[in-house]
């Protein structure tokens, strides 16, 4: 992998060189063992983090670009496979699909480029979808060829899992191997059709999905839902599911790694509100909502202006009120009227954007 550039080369034997000694400090007989164990492969973004902070103990002063490079000539190289989730959450550029193209599997790649439209492998949509491929081929080992059906499931569901996001241009990827005769006559035509009618999923699915790390708490709503099941659909049992295994659970996971135990204190209830509340605006606005129709801080407690329960019985866990998730349905003020203007005994009260003040969602 010897980059054109002087500098880009030195850069990545520099990282490539501290990264492998980092690893050296952990049990294993190969290097794929060592980073297994390291805590790099579960923090994601953050890995680069505990490698800085080991070369600091040793007088080292580190270079995170150059620690980045690194590792991009490890994965290219084949020396580590991290999982799914780890290589979705770092930041990966252009120079990253390029590198795994040009020296990983050039020949599949090429396959890839003879079956496929230039212009559509050109475009955006399909530079997502080689990156993809590369994704696949880099947390699997092999090439091209060695992609499989089942590895572009697992690739969708954690991209649903870690990005949230879906539709038909994540899926081209799957065509475009298809269209190259990769897969058997009998593969679905289309990695969407296998996506959308795979049926309900049950308790445990539901929540494993989000992966949390407290096994305590992961069992206690896996055992809250199953008891909610019976009087419930099931768009709505997978709302509730989401919204306390991701929105309250896996926030306060990523805010406070290693939390293990529901007595929360109160920064870490400030920071999930906080949380909370930019997710909310981020929604409405990429929805198309003005800024002015989304709660300032002062907002009423179907928005998330309740934080999680400081309650010392497990129970206190349900009392959350977590409807201000985006997606659901804005409060609205009604319009201003006369002070001297009387309501009539029996009149509907209309909605309004101050807490316990007639809305709908929150006792007075």
């Amino acid at each position: 992998m010897r980059a054109r550039v002087k500098t880009t080369h030195e850069g990545r034997r520099y990282g490539a060189r501290w990264i492998l000694s980092w690893l050296e400090t952990f049990p294993g007989t190969t290097w794929q063992d060592r980073w297994q164990v390291s805590p790099a492969n579960a923090l994601g973004f953050r890995w680069v983090d505990q490698v800085m902070a080991w070369m600091s103990e040793h007088g080292e002063k580190p270079r995170e670009e150059g620690l980045r490079s690194g590792l991009l000539c490890l994965l290219v190289a084949d020396v580590i496979r991290p999982d799914l989730e780890f290589l979705l959450k770092i930041v990966r550029s252009k120079y990253w699909r390029e590198a795994v193209v040009q020296h990983r599997d050039p020949a599949g790649f090429a396959r890839i480029e003879e079956s496929a439209d230039p212009v559509l492998l050109a475009s955006r949509l399909g530079l997502l979808a080689c990156s993809q491929i590369a994704t696949i081929v880099v947390a699997k080992g092999g090439g091209v060829a060695d992609v499989t059906v089942g590895d572009c499931l697992e690739l969708r569901h954690v991209e649903l899992q870690i990005l949230g996001r879906g539709g038909d241009s994540r899926s081209l990827f799957y065509s475009l191997l298809k269209d190259m005769g990769q897969f058997p006559d009998d593969a679905p035509t289309t990695l969407r059709a296998v996506t959308l009618f795979s049926g309900q999923l049950t308790v445990d699915q539901l929540v494993d999905r989000y992966r949390l790390q407290c096994q305590p708490v992961r069992d206690l709503i896996v055992d809250y839902l199953a008891e909610r099941q019976p009087a419930l659909d099931y768009a709505t049992f997978e709302d509730l599911a989401r919204v306390l295994a991701l929105h309250f659970w896996k926030n306060l996971e990523d805010l406070q790694p290693g939390i293990d135990s529901l007595h929360l204190d109160r920064g870490l209830i400030a920071a999930w509100k906080d949380r909370v509340r930019k997710s909310l605006v981020a929604g409405f606005q990429t929805a198309g909502w003005s800024r002015g129709a989304v709660p300032g801080p002062a907002m009423p407690r179907c928005w998330g202006g309740s934080g999680p329960s400081t309650s010392t019985s497990p129970s206190g866990l349900w009392k959350i009120r977590l409807a201000g998730v985006p997606g659901r349905r804005p409060v609205r003020s009604a319009p201003p009227r006369s002070p001297t203007r009387r309501t009539t005994r029996g009149a509907k009260r209309g909605w309004t954007s101050a807490p316990g003040s007639g809305c709908r969602c929150c006792p007075p």
